[in-house]
């Protein structure tokens, strides 16, 4: 079995789910991706210490709930492992937001770690699941990717800024590739901003309201900011201003 060379670090599953029926011997090993741990600081230790406190996270109930929904007769230890990858990268995923919000890290760093953490969450599921499971939890879509589950006014994944154009005028002039790429890119920051903003509402110590209220506008234009620049590099200036529309219509 392939795996890209980051994923270097093998631990068995049983350390994270002792509810799990396998016996050790029979258990399987999870891989975590070593840069980005390393670039975040911590040890596989450090993901086994604070799995628990996320078992009763809002988010983590919500996905498991949705797991039930869509996998009703999935394998108990295949469920197991479901709920502490999920786990897993709720803690990673609020480093990384914590290194955003503190300074330690740029724009680019936390865009390029949160696209390497949901890489690694999607393709350890990839890994767990039988792929009509994994089209149940994620929806089936090209490359294996989910599809879009953020309401954007439209069925292509993105809002369209432009008054005059419209989603047939859209598929008209690009193709279903680029579509996708770019709904997937702009899911993946709206994604951000909302884990950003849920971190931001249970507080950040020393911080000051009107600071978080700065920092929170601050970064939602930095993502609106790389949102256009990946646009401007996939697209011709047509395509687009058929999307945004012309520099002094958003004046």
């Amino acid at each position: 079995m392939n795996r890209q060379a980051r994923f270097v670090f093998f631990i068995f599953l049983y350390w994270l789910f002792l509810s799990a029926d396998s016996s050790a011997a029979e258990s399987p090993v999870l891989i975590f991706p070593e840069s980005l741990i390393v670039e975040l600081g911590i040890t596989p230790q450090d993901i086994f210490k604070n799995q628990e406190k996320y078992r009763t996270n809002s988010i983590h109930l919500e996905w498991m709930a949705h797991v039930n929904d869509v996998i009703p007769e999935i394998d108990p230890g295949k469920k197991a492992m479901v709920a502490g990858l999920h786990t897993s990268m709720l803690y990673m995923k609020d480093r990384i937001n914590s290194a955003y919000l503190s300074g330690r890290i740029n724009q680019q760093a936390f865009t390029a770690q949160s696209a390497e953490l949901m890489k690694w969450f999607l393709n350890s599921h990839q890994e767990i699941l039988s792929q009509k499971e994994y089209d149940s939890l994620f929806g089936p879509a090209q490359n294996g990717e989910p599809l879009p589950v953020i309401p954007t006014g439209n069925e292509l994944g993105f809002p369209i800024e432009n008054p005059g154009t419209t989603v047939e005028m859209i598929k008209e002039k690009l193709d279903g590739q680029t579509i996708t790429e770019i709904a997937r890119f702009y899911q993946e920051h709206v994604q951000e901003l909302r884990d950003i903003q849920k971190t931001y509402e249970t507080g950040v110590p020393g911080v000051e309201k009107a600071q978080i209220k700065n920092d929170m506008l601050r970064i939602e234009d930095e993502l609106q900011a790389a949102y256009m620049t990946y646009c401007r590099k996939i697209l011709t200036d047509e395509q687009f201003n058929m999307i945004f529309g012309q520099p002094d219509n958003k004046k």
